[in-house]
């Protein structure tokens, strides 16, 4: 098996687009100072700390979604040997099925993932420091793992993508069962 689920442009792109439009608003809510006409029961300064750290986040957003544009390797690999998900800006990279668990589902916020349960999650955890780190944990404590894949910028439904690495994964399972009996006899 080996299948590769490219980056949904249109998607990306109109990503893109809420981000930079969130970051536009929220710098002409701060520059034009209509916080007191817009929010007048919120103190100015509070309404400006909110649009500033909306400005950043999502600028920093619009930042990783153009950088995924331009990757042309950007995207979900899964073949006989594990997964290598790069759809999104903290994506873990190169899982190998040996490190997996088990696959389950989880939603959040109305988005659908699919959890690929480590059997070490923290041996995935240290390659990490920062901002990437602290999001992985936080999947960590939120799903059970650090790798939690979403179909959301994928040319792919959920549906899809959680049937075809549950069959990757099977596939792995059943040849490596394989081997270990042919090793036995």
């Amino acid at each position: 098996m080996n299948v590769f689920i490219p980056i949904s442009k249109n998607k990306l792109n109109t990503m893109l687009y809420a981000t930079l439009a969130l970051t536009g608003l929220s710098a002409a809510l701060m520059g034009l100072n209509v916080a007191p006409r817009v929010f007048p029961l919120l103190p100015p300064a509070l309404v400006n700390f909110i649009a500033m750290i909306v400005m950043v986040l999502s600028g920093v957003g619009s930042f990783v979604i153009f950088s995924k544009l331009q990757d042309k390797s950007a995207g979900l690999r899964i073949d006989a040997t594990g997964v290598i998900d790069a759809s999104s800006g903290v994506s873990l990279g190169r899982i190998p099925w040996q490190d997996v668990e088990s696959i389950e589902e989880f939603s959040a916020a109305g988005q659908s993932f699919v959890v690929l349960k480590l059997h070490d999650p923290e041996q995935y955890l240290i390659k990490y420091s920062g901002l990437k780190r602290k999001i992985h944990e936080a999947n960590l404590n939120l799903c059970g793992s650090p790798a939690a894949i979403s179909a959301g910028t994928l040319q792919a439904d959920y549906e899809d993508v959680l049937n075809l690495l549950q069959q990757g994964f099977q596939h792995y399972r059943e040849n490596s069962n394989q081997e270990s009996q042919a090793v036995v006899a």
